[in-house]
């Protein structure tokens, strides 16, 4: 389990160990009390096993989320299939990583609170992306048409990318790699916030009636650029 998703090894199965350690030492206690109360002493056991665990989708089918994907405490929570769909709410935390691959649709709010949140392949996102307290958005070789907030945290868009949605940073940096096109999209920066044009492998970016305002200090940087 390590190896295959390339943690620390033998955290996995220290967790587990924990989990049936604890879980032996209360089974007979837990037949004294009715149901909920079972529930409420058997609830901590889960969420202190799945911090830092990973959880993943098939690569075949369809998913399907109408409510609450959330990546926490170092956990991964990977939705790879061949198609996915999200009208419920997503939320990467305190070092968790969600991650949506493949070809999907996104209209429900995203956050990165001090998370990473990954889009990668023929996804389309027209969602509230808020990124905040170190986050990080990688938006690979998809299409936003999105409002992104970013504060005091990153933004990667990288592959061939469209985004026509307002980007908005403060204290943020934002990255712009390969061959991307900006659609009428605003951005907008503080005087503490860069954006940085890389064009390391090739590729061309291009701006189609969007309007790229750095005020104060903002800085706009150009990096192999032609």
């Amino acid at each position: 389990m390590d190896v295959h998703q390339g943690a620390l090894l033998g955290q996995h199965a220290l967790a587990y160990t924990l989990l049936s350690f604890f879980a032996i030492t209360v089974h007979r206690r837990l037949l004294w009390f009715a149901v909920p109360s079972q529930a409420a002493q058997i609830v901590p056991l889960f969420i202190a096993s799945g911090a830092g665990s990973a959880l993943e989708s098939s690569e075949s089918g369809t998913v399907i989320n109408q409510g609450t994907l959330t990546a926490t405490a170092g956990g991964l929570l990977w939705l790879h299939s061949n198609t996915w769909s999200n009208t419920g709410t997503g939320m990467a935390t305190a070092g968790g990583a969600l991650s949506l691959y493949n070809t999907g649709t996104n209209s429900s709010s995203l956050t990165a609170n001090g998370g990473t949140l990954t889009f990668n392949g023929n996804w389309v996102n027209t969602g509230n992306i808020t990124i905040g307290s170190g986050g990080v958005a990688n938006l690979y070789n998809g299409s936003n048409t999105g409002p992104l907030t970013a504060t005091n945290s990153t933004v990667n868009f990288a592959g061939t990318w469209n985004n026509s949605g307002n980007v908005t940073l403060t204290g943020s940096t934002l990255n712009l790699y390969d061959s991307g096109t900006w659609t009428g999209g605003g951005l907008s920066t503080d005087a503490a916030s860069a954006v940085n044009f890389n064009n390391y492998y090739g590729g061309a970016f291009t701006t189609k009636g969007g309007t790229l305002a750095a005020t104060g200090s903002g800085r706009f940087g150009l990096t192999r650029g032609y």
